[in-house]
C-alpha cells in the first residue's frame, strides 16, 4: 500500500474512533493498540493514554483498525524504538521474543525489529507466521521462512499472561515509540490540497448551474457583478469590488486613491507596503489592513487605468521636495 492511501486510511479510522487525528505519531501508537488480542486494549490504553478519549462501544472484540498486512507491514516500518534494552529484564514478553529471535537466527541486536514482530504477533485477524516472515524478509534482505517457523514454535513454548502482555505493550508504545510522521504528514496536506481543489470546482459548478452557463466574453470579461459573486463563493476578496468591501474604505475616500491602493496591494515583486502611507496619508487601521491582505489575482482593468492615470500624476512621491514621479 502506498504511503497516501496508508495516512488517508489511518485519519479515517481514527476518526470513526473519534481519536484526536492530529497527534500523528500518538494516532499510530492507537491503531495498534486497539487492534490487539489476548490483552485487555482498555487497561493498556489507561496505561498510556489515560487522558485521551476514544469511543469504546465501537471497538469489538474482532476490531483491526486498519486491515491486513499491506497497511500494517508500511507503518511498522515508519516505526524505530529507543531505549527498550533496558526494559527486557524486566517484561517477560520482551525478553521471550528477544530470545526466540536469538534462537531463531534473526536477532539482529537493535530494539526495532523486536517491537514490530512482538506488535505483529499481537495484531486481531493478523497471521503471525506470515506477518514474521514478511517483515523480517524485508529487514534482512533473506529468506527467513525456515527461522519464522522456529521463532513462532519458541514463542509459542513460552506463554505469557494478558497483563504481562499490557505491561510489555505499554512499553512498546509509550515513551520508547518514535514515528517517522513527516511522509505521511506530506501526503496527507497534498490531499487536503486536492480536496480544496475538487470543492471549489464543485462550487464553481453550483454557481453555473443557478447562474446559467457563462458566455465566452462574460469569461474574457467579467462584470463587477459577477467578480463580487465569485469573491463570496470561493472566500476570497481579490475583485476590486471585493477589495473596498473588505477594507471598508470611509466615503469621503476618492475612487483615484482606492484605485491606487489596489495597485499597490497587487504588486508580488517588489515591497510595496511601504508606500501605502503614501498613498493613504491619514489611514491609520485601514492602512495597517491593506498591508495585510496582498492581491494575488487583480482585476488588470483596474491596473490598466491606474497606470494610464499615472502617465499625468506622480505617486506615490518618494519625498515632499522631489518633484519627479515615483518608479
Amino acid at each position: 500500500m502506498s504511503l497516501a492511501l496508508l495516512a488517508e486510511t489511518m485519519v479515517a479510522s481514527g476518526q470513526h474512533f473519534s481519536l484526536d487525528v492530529t497527534n500523528l505519531r500518538d494516532l499510530c501508537a492507537k491503531m495498534c493498540m486497539l487492534s490487539f488480542k489476548y490483552v485487555d486494549r482498555q487497561e493498556l490504553w489507561e496505561l498510556v493514554f489515560p487522558d485521551d478519549f476514544v469511543d469504546w462501544p465501537l471497538v469489538k472484540p474482532d476490531t483491526n483498525t486498519l486491515g491486513d498486512l499491506l497497511v500494517w507491514i508500511p507503518l511498522l516500518e515508519l516505526f524505530s524504538w529507543e531505549g527498550v534494552e533496558r526494559h527486557e529484564s524486566s517484561h517477560p514478553p520482551l525478553a521471550s521474543m528477544r530470545r526466540a529471535m536469538r534462537s531463531a537466527g534473526i536477532d539482529v541486536g537493535g530494539p526495532s525489529l523486536l517491537c514490530q514482530l512482538l506488535i505483529l504477533h499481537m495484531l486481531q485477524g493478523v497471521p503471525s507466521l506470515q506477518a514474521f516472515q514478511i517483515m523480517t524478509c524485508r529487514a534482512l534482505k533473506r529468506d527467513t521462512t525456515q527461522a519464522c517457523a522456529l521463532l513462532l514454535a519458541s514463542l509459542s513454548d513460552s506463554p505469557q499472561t494478558p497483563e504481562a502482555y499490557e505491561a510489555a505493550l505499554a512499553v512498546a508504545l509509550g515513551e520508547c515509540l518514535k514515528v517517522d510522521t513527516a511522509p505521511l504528514e506530506s501526503h496527507l496536506k497534498a490531499a487536503q490540497f486536492r480536496r480544496e481543489g475538487i470543492s471549489a470546482a464543485l462550487r464553481q459548478r453550483t454557481m453555473t448551474a443557478y447562474t446559467g452557463r457563462p458566455r465566452l466574453r462574460d469569461r474574457a470579461t467579467p462584470t463587477d457583478e459577477q467578480k463580487v459573486r465569485l469573491d463570496t463563493v470561493h472566500g476570497t476578496w481579490e475583485s476590486y469590488t471585493g477589495f473596498c468591501q473588505l477594507h471598508q474604505f470611509p466615503n469621503v475616500l476618492s475612487e483615484s486613491v482606492k484605485a491606487r491602493l489596489y495597485f499597490l496591494a497587487s504588486q508580488q515583486a517588489w515591497d510595496w507596503r511601504a508606500h501605502v502611507t503614501a498613498v493613504l496619508r491619514h489611514g491609520g487601521d485601514v492602512a495597517e489592513k491593506v498591508k495585510n491582505f496582498p492581491v494575488t489575482r487583480p482585476d488588470l482593468g483596474v491596473l490598466h487605468q491606474v497606470m494610464s492615470r499615472s502617465t499625468t500624476s506622480c505617486w506615490p512621491q518618494r519625498s515632499p521636495r522631489s518633484s519627479s514621479c515615483a518608479s
